[in-house]
């Protein structure tokens, strides 16, 4: 289990089984789940979901599911992932509580993922899936020297892909 890894404002730890709570205020809003599925997961597929991200996280060492909370009062605003896809390649992502959105935190947390990332053994190169029309979320990969791949569905969703060489 990886020791809590800071940022400018934020703090980054993997998922324990407190979170439990936290997790669920993120999987079931609304307006979190709509650049991501669609729509907001149910309660016991968000309690699977769960309990996946804390097998995973004992599993992955150094890479996994991050709670992210604020470095001046400990509030949990949302989370970052970094989850190895292939041999060399991880998937980065983020998502947050909305009353947290446009204040840079996601490009905070986004450049935090990458470093991670950078530090893992044997990985070139990451990949993020995003909503086609989420503009704040392109911007945000661009500032961390991602770079449009293609566009195409991502569970039955449209999608695009967005590649960094990290080597």
């Amino acid at each position: 289990m990886l020791s809590n890894i800071t940022s400018q404002n934020l703090v980054f730890r993997h998922f324990i089984k407190n979170d439990l709570e936290d997790a669920i205020s993120l999987f079931t809003n609304e307006a979190v789940t709509k650049m991501i599925t669609g729509k907001p997961t149910r309660l016991e597929v968000a309690e699977e979901k769960f309990e996946k991200m804390l097998v995973h996280n004992k599993q992955a060492a150094n890479l996994g599911w991050f709670h992210v909370s604020l470095k001046e009062n400990k509030n949990f605003i949302g989370l970052g992932k970094v989850i190895r896809t292939e041999k060399a390649e991880a998937e980065i992502g983020y998502s947050m509580l909305p009353q947290f959105w446009r204040k840079g935190y996601g490009t905070e947390i986004s450049y935090t993922m990458v470093q991670i990332a950078k530090q893992a053994k044997g990985l070139k190169q990451l990949i993020a899936l995003i909503d086609p029309n989420n503009i704040a979320s392109k911007k945000i990969l661009a500032s961390c020297g991602f770079q449009f791949e293609s566009k195409g569905k991502w569970k039955g969703l449209p999608s695009e892909t967005y590649r960094l060489f990290i080597e």
